[in-house]
């Protein structure tokens, strides 16, 4: 088993992280190769870890250390080790609009969506969520949430923009008081 390793300690290992993290589409700009775990790595490291499970299926810690649950997923970073098999279960009472946004959303989940090559940010159905924002091959939750509204609502409710980050999203609809209210058990 790979021994554990953490940011700043030069190690051989480091270029085989890197290398796993490159593969499954992480270092967008450049991949470091000299084997130093330095910001960039870790930042990767974290982002990686937020978006795999462990053997068991639970959420990795993102700590940015590549312990034996994180070289576990960087061995198994997609296919059915990392498929989500929960089932939803739409609540009960939602006006008609939410009710259609949840059935849409779970008509994508089924389909499935893949990224083509996994890792890539891309495929035919993930480029139509990114509409006419001129950007793809990036992170696309956001893009895939304006897309979303949009075929429910016909215009965008945010701005009246297809939003494609995340923070600017929030911030506008945090400003226009859209923003979701905290959770109340």
């Amino acid at each position: 088993m790979p021994k554990t390793i953490k940011r700043l300690e030069p190690d051989p290992d480091v270029i085989r992280v890197q290398t796993l993290l490159s593969a499954n589409g992480y270092f967008k700009n450049r991949i470091p190769e000299h084997g130093i775990f330095e910001l960039i790595t870790f930042e990767n490291v974290q982002l990686f870890q937020l978006q795999h499970v462990d053997k068991n299926g639970a959420p990795l810690t993102p700590d940015g250390v590549v312990g034996p649950k994180t070289w576990w997923a960087l061995s198994h970073a997609s296919g059915e080790f990392q498929k989500n098999h929960f089932t939803p279960t739409p609540p009960q009472g939602l006006t008609p609009a939410r009710s259609r946004l949840i059935e849409l959303l779970l008509e994508e989940h089924e389909k499935p969506v893949f990224e083509v090559p996994d890792g890539s940010n891309r495929s035919k159905d993930i480029d139509l969520y990114w509409g006419n924002s001129g950007i793809r091959g990036y992170p696309w939750c956001c893009a895939f949430v304006s897309w979303a509204l949009y075929q429910i609502l016909g215009f965008y409710p945010i701005q009246g923009k297809h939003h494609v980050g995340v923070q600017a999203m929030w911030q506008a609809a945090d400003k226009m008081q859209m923003a979701a209210v905290p959770y109340q058990p």
